[in-house]
């Protein structure tokens, strides 16, 4: 402890208060790399978040959440003409993609339904084959149109709530590149089916509002009164585009880098095809009715 004798009061400059240097601010020679080193932890998470649907298949490979047999036996039981459309097979075991068909004498357009093609969207899955359901009880419902519905594109992703199918491919942007099998088939259909009005289901993120995405059609106020009506029920549109509906036109088609079904469907014959895309955030019971109202809107008023 200092004391008054201790502080030589002579000392040049003394002026009666001991002076005390203020210590030196140190430099923060850590704090840049830091900021860097976060910035690269947290561009790696979000990477890593995009990519989520491609790592997480390694995860769950094995761990089945839907049963295919009880989707299968609904499908069979709506008393339309059910056959398979092909098998994919992984892991030693095949899945079959099955497709319904009613037809009517005289009916001169074709409406195919697909839903299924991402397998963590089963709302899509689910108002398909209520749709059949609905067919094969009221067989005078969409009087003039034949009608196609596959449910189930990826059938293995849905039994495990993945987005891919076994081969890790995301089945919606094989239509042109890196061919999956589950596309092949469905390619095969489109082809020999000669669709006039193609509706593909869909789900989008939990955030993202209600939207429809419009391949080149030459009519687009059915898409267009489906989002007003759909916003009615108090669903939010995503903006961009008049009453949510974006438009692709053939140049799209040609040039886009990731040509899903509806792309692959327009460039070979369909006249009127419509991507519905239902947020996830909404219940599972609301998305499907939403579904279920697309399909019905479309077909009857799309083709006139």
């Amino acid at each position: 402890m200092t004391t008054e004798q201790d502080i030589d009061n002579t000392a040049p400059g003394y002026s009666g208060v001991e002076r005390r240097g203020r210590p030196r601010k140190k430099k923060r020679a850590w704090l840049f790399p830091a900021i860097i080193a976060g910035s690269i932890v947290l561009g790696g998470v979000a990477y890593l978040a995009r990519q989520a649907d491609s790592w997480l298949i390694h995860l769950y490979r094995h761990q089945i959440v839907r049963e295919l047999s009880s989707m299968q036996t609904r499908f069979a039981a709506t008393g339309l003409s059910v056959s398979e459309l092909g098998r994919v097979q992984y892991d030693g075991v095949w899945f079959s993609l099955q497709v319904a068909r009613r037809v009517q004498s005289g009916a001169r357009n074709r409406l195919c339904v697909f839903s299924g093609v991402h397998g963590n969207e089963p709302a899509s899955v689910e108002a398909a084959v209520r749709f059949t359901e609905l067919l094969g009880k009221d067989p005078s419902l969409y009087p003039g149109y034949n009608i196609t519905v596959v449910p189930l594109v990826n059938p293995w992703g849905w039994a495990r709530n993945l987005r891919r199918n076994g081969a890790n491919q995301d089945v919606s942007r094989t239509f042109y590149t890196k061919p999956s099998a589950e596309a092949e088939l469905v390619k095969i259909l489109l082809r020999a089916e000669g669709c006039d009005v193609v509706v593909d289901l869909h789900a989008d993120h939990a955030k993202r509002p209600f939207y429809v995405t419009s391949y080149d059609n030459p009519n687009l106020a059915a898409a267009r009164a489906l989002a007003r009506e759909v916003n009615a029920r108090g669903v939010p549109l995503r903006v961009g585009a008049p009453d949510a509906v974006f438009h692709r036109n053939d140049k799209d088609a040609i040039n886009n880098a990731r040509p899903n079904l509806g792309l692959y469907a327009r460039r070979n014959g369909a006249k009127q095809v419509y991507g519905v895309q239902t947020p996830r955030g909404l219940d599972i019971e609301e998305r499907v009715a939403i579904q279920l109202l697309a399909i019905d809107r479309l077909a009857r008023t799309a083709g006139k």
